[in-house]
């Protein structure tokens, strides 16, 4: 992640009192590093950074307040590309379509007159994953509010962290209720909100930014099949790793991602089926997640379909691979 996706923090931390240097050194990171635009930080070291200026600062709410403060400047390109959309909706749908760049993934709904953003960060398993996921909560808020106008409110916004005891500074920062220990990060809002159009739409520059995507894509120094794979594991936990949607989010075609990875002696069929096992296999060596629990996060409609699924890839079902971790 560009280290500009954490600018705010040095003047948060200030802000409360706290010194950045040390709270940076304490976190293991340079605290130079934060005068260099091109310097790049791990999501590990970003969960440490986060799990540190929580404790420095003695407030949960810091990540959420960081997402406030960065909106969509913390999404680079994908950002500019949401506020140069036609509207609301279809900036969202930009975001859905290429946050998985930032091991995030988001899902509009619709139902009557309400609107709900679900938010997902995609790396369970890393340090102050939580925090991360809160900060995403906190981008959300601030790019409705920057796409919809200053006044703009939420709802309703829903944390699957447990009640804090400053709950009250919670629903200040949000200007809205905050409801805790949901099954789902969720903001809602009046889907009216969703057909406001924006000021900044350009097609031309959106055009440009689309490419720039691409191309960000092209550049990352791998094979195609592995870009493929990893747009794979971060979709999977949104719910739709079709080759469509997988094409989407590579801006290609599906014809073009087919033919590509027929280049490269594979198919999507075959990536699909093993990024599924790779992911399945880290949730049951670093999560308590139940079998059933990660049969619904895979996509598998029962927990039996990823059992036989597992036994074939490994040799022994999801139960015994984890039980077989424990007395090893």
């Amino acid at each position: 992640m560009p280290i500009a996706t954490v600018a705010s923090v040095p003047g948060l931390l200030a802000d409360a009192g706290a010194c950045a240097t040390s709270t940076a050194k304490a976190a293991g990171l340079d605290p130079n590093w934060f005068g260099d635009p091109t310097q790049t930080l791990s999501f590990e070291e970003i969960g440490k950074y986060l799990t540190e200026c929580v404790r420095v600062t003695r407030d949960d709410s810091f990540p959420f307040r960081l997402g406030l403060a960065e909106g969509l400047t913390a999404l680079t390109a994908i950002g500019y590309l949401a506020q140069n959309s036609a509207d609301v909706r279809a900036a969202l749908t930009n975001l859905s379509n290429h946050v998985h760049h930032f091991a995030g993934a988001i899902e509009v709904k619709e139902q009557d007159d309400l609107a709900s953003l679900e938010y997902w960060f995609l790396l369970p398993w890393v340090t102050g994953a939580g925090l991360i996921a809160e900060a995403g909560m906190g981008i959300g808020v601030s790019i409705l509010r920057q796409l919809c106008g200053a006044a703009w409110k939420p709802i309703e916004l829903r944390l699957t962290r447990r009640r804090p005891l400053g709950a009250s500074e919670w629903q200040q920062c949000a200007q809205a209720p905050v409801q805790f220990g949901v099954k789902h990060n969720l903001l809602v809002f009046s889907a009216r909100d969703l057909e406001h159009r924006l000021d900044r739409a350009n097609a031309d520059f959106q055009h440009i930014l689309l490419q720039l995507v691409a191309e960000t894509n092209a550049n990352r120094g791998e094979d195609f099949a592995r870009q493929v794979s990893a747009v794979i594991r971060e979709s999977l936990l949104a719910g739709d790793v079709s080759a469509q949607q997988i094409a989407i989010r590579l801006c290609i075609s599906p014809r073009t991602l087919r033919r590509r990875l027929s280049g490269q002696g594979t198919n999507f069929e075959t990536l699909q089926e093993q990024t599924r096992f790779e992911v399945a296999r880290e949730l049951l060596e670093h999560s308590t997640a139940s079998i059933t629990h990660i049969a619904d996060l895979l996509g598998y409609a029962h927990s039996s379909a990823l059992s036989r699924a597992f036994r074939r890839w490994a040799g022994l079902s999801p139960r015994n691979y984890r039980n077989k971790l424990l007395t090893d």
